[in-house]
C-alpha cells in the first residue's frame, strides 16, 4: 500500500513539473501533445487560437470524439440543445423559402447568406476545416438515404431483368398490378408474307428480301394524296406536341412530295428505305391523332407496321442517317399515342436506340460549316430527342442519355417569335419548351435518377426555388382570350402544367415519407415544405388537366403525357385522405381526386379510361372509405354516394 502511495506522489510531482515547464513555454502544451501537433510554445499556442480554444493552453486538453476543437465540446448537453436549435433554425428557414418563393422570385432579407450560416454557431468551422470527412457527414444524413431506397430491380424466373429508378411511378405500379400493363388489342393487319418476314426482323435487316420488290409492295399500300395530306395535318396540329421531330416545312414541301413523286427532283433523287419509314411513321402517328377516328385503329397499325419494314431494308447498324434517327424515334411514341400500349418500357427501349444512332447530334454542328437549313435541322432534332430523353428518364428513373454536361447544341431559329406592343419580343412554344427542358427538366431529372452522390434535403429546395424563380418571358399572353384553337390549348396546358409535374416529381418521395412518419399532421414533418409543394403541384395539375379534358376531351386524350400526369398526380392527393384520414386537408383532397376521375370519365371510350385506372380506382377509394369510416359516419355515407356514382366502368 505504502507503495503505491509513494508511486501516486511521484506522478503528482511529475505532472507539476510539467505543468510549470508549460507554463513557461519550455515544452509542448498539453492539446498539442494529445493531438501530436507542432507547437510553438507560446501562451497561448498558436494552434489552440487558430482552433479556437486558447483558454485551454498550455495545461488544458479536449475530450475526445467529434466536434471537440472547441471548450464547448466538454458541455455534452449544451451541444445537443444547439444541435437541436440548428436543426429548427434549418425547418424554420426551409419552411420560409417555401412560403416567399410562390409570392415572389427575390430571396428574402432573412434568407440572405450571412443569415444562413448564423444556425452553424461555433460548429462551422469544424465542418469546413477537413473537406473529406465534412463532405462524408453533413451530406450522409437520414434524409439522403430517402431517394435511393426508392428502386425496383425485378428478376422473373427466365431471368429477364427490369430497373425503375427513384422517380418511377406509375411502372411500379404496374409491377405491383395495380395498372392493366395489357396490349390494347386492335383489328389485325393483313400484309404481303414478304412484308412481314422483313418487319419482324427490325431491327435487322433481312437478308433474303428483295429489297426493290418490298419497296414496291410499300409504296403500293400508301394512302391517296388527300387522305395523306389529311394525315399529316393532323400529326402537326394533335400529335407532335410532345414529340416533333418534322417540321411543317420539312413534311409539307420535302418529304410528302417526295414520296409521291410530285417533285421533279424526287425522280432523279429517290428516297431512301428511311426517307420511307419516316414518312410512313408519320402517317401512323396522324392516323393515332385523328379525331375523327378512334386512338386505336386500324389505320394506324398498317403504316407502323410498313414502317418497321422499310427501316428493315437497311441495317440501323451500318446505315444512320438524319431521317433514321427521326423515324425510329417517331416509332417508340406510336404505341402510345394510340393506347396500344400503357407501359413505357418497350418505348423508352425504342426512343433509348434511337439517341444512340443520333449521338452524333448532341455537339453543336455551326463548328463543321454545315449549311444554315441542315444545321438548324440538326439543332431542331436533338431538342425534341432532349425533351423527351429527360421526360422518360423522369417517368421511369433511369438516367438520360444526353447529358447537359457533354452537349453544347444551341437553340434552333425561333421563327415563332412574337413582338408585343411594347416592344418586348415573346418566344415561341418550342423555344419556351426547350428552354423549361435545359433549365428545369434536365437538371432534376440528372439529379433524380442517375447522380451517385447521395442527394441532401437542401438540394432539393434549392431545385425547387430553381424551378420557381423560372422565367417564361410571358410567353402567357400568346394565349388570352377565349377563341383559342385545340392546338393553342394543347400549348397552353403544357407551359403552364411543366413546372408543377416537374415538382411532383422532385418532392413525392419525401412527401411519402412525411405522411407515413406522421400521419396525424405531416406539417410537423421535417420534410413539411415538400409536403406542401407536392399537395399543391398536384392539386393544380388536376384542376388544369380537369379543365382541358372539359373543353377538349379527345384531343387532350390524344396527347398521352395526359394520362400520366394525372394519374401521378391523382395517387399522390388520394394518399392524404387515405393514410391520414384525420388530417385538416383530407376531405379537401379526396374532392381533388375526383377531379381527376371526372377528366377521366370525359373519354370513356378510351383504352387508357376503359382500362388504365379501374384498380387504382377502385382501390383508392375502398382503402380512403375503410378509414375514413372512424372519423366521421355521416361523411361516409357521403363519399359511398360519392364513389358509385363515380366508378369507371370496367
Amino acid at each position: 500500500m505504502s507503495n503505491q502511495k509513494a508511486k501516486s506522489h511521484v506522478d503528482v510531482a511529475r505532472q507539476l513539473e510539467f505543468e510549470r515547464k508549460r507554463a513557461r513555454g519550455e515544452i509542448s502544451c498539453a492539446e498539442c501533445r494529445r493531438l501530436k501537433l507542432k507547437c510553438d510554445k507560446k501562451i497561448p499556442c498558436s494552434s489552440c487560437k487558430r482552433r479556437g480554444c486558447p483558454t485551454i493552453c498550455p495545461n488544458g486538453t479536449l475530450s475526445a470524439g467529434q466536434g471537440t476543437r472547441f471548450v464547448l465540446a466538454d458541455t455534452k448537453a449544451l451541444h445537443m440543445k444547439l444541435e437541436e436549435m440548428s436543426e429548427r433554425i434549418r425547418q424554420l428557414e426551409d419552411g420560409l423559402q417555401l412560403a416567399h418563393s410562390a409570392q415572389s422570385s427575390q430571396t428574402h432579407p432573412l434568407l440572405s447568406e450571412n443569415l444562413l450560416s448564423v444556425k452553424n454557431g461555433v460548429l462551422q468551422q469544424s465542418r469546413h476545416q477537413s473537406p473529406d470527412e465534412s463532405m462524408n457527414h453533413s451530406e450522409q444524413g437520414p434524409e439522403s438515404d430517402i431517394l435511393e431506397t426508392f428502386g425496383t430491380l425485378r428478376i422473373g424466373d427466365d431471368g429477364a431483368t427490369r430497373f425503375l429508378g427513384a422517380t418511377a411511378a406509375s411502372e411500379v405500379m404496374r409491377l405491383c398490378g395495380l395498372i392493366n400493363s395489357r396490349r390494347e388489342e386492335g383489328e389485325s393487319v393483313q400484309l404481303h408474307d414478304l412484308l412481314v418476314y422483313t418487319g419482324n426482323a427490325w431491327p435487322f435487316a433481312h437478308i433474303f428480301s428483295n429489297k426493290d420488290e418490298v419497296m414496291e409492295l410499300i409504296l403500293g399500300q400508301l394512302p391517296t394524296w388527300e387522305r395523306a395530306s389529311s394525315l399529316c395535318e393532323a400529326y402537326l396540329q394533335n400529335v407532335c406536341r410532345h414529340c416533333g421531330m418534322v417540321t411543317r416545312a420539312q413534311l409539307v414541301e420535302d418529304l410528302l412530295p417526295r414520296i409521291y413523286r410530285r417533285n421533279p427532283e424526287a425522280v432523279k433523287n429517290p428516297m431512301s428505305a428511311h426517307d420511307v419509314a419516316l414518312v410512313l411513321v408519320i402517317f401512323a402517328l396522324g392516323s393515332a391523332g385523328d379525331l375523327t377516328q378512334p386512338a386505336n385503329n386500324n389505320e394506324c397499325e398498317l403504316f407502323k407496321q410498313l414502317a418497321k419494314v422499310a427501316l428493315g431494308l437497311q441495317s440501323v447498324f451500318s446505315f444512320v442517317s438524319l431521317s433514321t434517327v427521326m423515324a425510329v424515334a417517331l416509332l417508340a411514341n406510336v404505341d402510345l399515342a394510340s393506347a396500344r400500349k400503357f407501359t413505357l418500357e418497350e418505348a423508352w427501349k425504342v426512343f433509348s436506340f434511337a439517341l444512340v444512332l443520333g449521338k452524333s447530334v448532341h455537339r453543336d454542328p455551326s463548328r463543321w460549316n454545315l449549311g444554315k437549313e441542315v444545321t438548324n435541322m440538326r439543332r431542331y432534332v436533338f431538342w425534341e430527342l432532349y425533351n423527351v430523353d429527360n421526360w422518360q428518364s423522369l417517368a421511369s428513373g433511369r438516367q438520360p442519355i444526353f447529358s447537359s454536361g457533354t452537349s453544347d447544341v444551341e437553340y434552333p431559329l425561333d421563327t415563332g417569335v412574337m413582338q408585343c406592343q411594347d416592344g418586348r419580343m415573346i418566344p415561341s412554344f418550342s423555344r419556351t419548351r426547350y428552354r423549361l427542358t435545359k433549365e428545369i427538366l434536365a437538371p432534376v431529372a440528372e439529379r433524380l435518377s442517375c447522380c451517385a452522390i447521395p442527394l441532401r434535403y437542401i438540394d432539393i429546395l434549392d431545385l425547387d426555388r430553381k424551378i420557381r424563380e423560372f422565367d417564361d418571358f410571358g410567353i402567357l399572353e400568346r394565349y388570352k382570350g377565349p377563341d383559342l384553337t385545340g392546338q393553342e390549348v394543347l400549348e397552353k396546358l403544357q407551359i403552364e402544367s411543366c413546372r408543377d409535374v416537374v415538382l411532383v416529381y422532385l418532392h413525392r418521395n419525401f412527401f411519402a415519407k412525411a405522411i407515413l412518419d406522421n400521419p396525424i399532421d405531416p406539417l410537423k414533418h421535417k420534410f413539411a415544405p415538400s409536403f406542401l409543394a407536392a399537395y399543391r403541384s398536384a392539386s393544380t395539375i388536376l384542376k388544369r388537366y380537369n379543365e382541358a379534358f372539359k373543353k377538349m376531351g379527345e384531343l387532350t386524350a390524344r396527347f398521352w403525357p395526359s394520362f400520366a400526369h394525372v394519374l401521378a398526380s391523382g395517387v399522390l392527393v388520394g394518399a392524404i385522405p387515405a393514410h391520414c384520414p384525420k388530417y385538416a386537408l383530407a376531405h379537401h383532397a379526396y374532392k381533388e381526386l375526383d377531379l381527376g376521375i371526372e377528366a377521366f370519365r370525359t373519354v370513356p371510350h378510351h383504352p387508357v379510361s376503359k382500362h388504365g385506372l379501374v384498380s387504382p380506382a377502385d382501390y383508392c377509394h375502398h382503402h380512403t372509405l375503410t378509414m375514413v369510416h372512424d372519423v366521421n359516419a355521416a361523411h361516409l355515407v357521403q363519399i359511398e354516394r360519392k364513389r358509385i356514382s363515380c366508378t369507371v366502368r370496367k
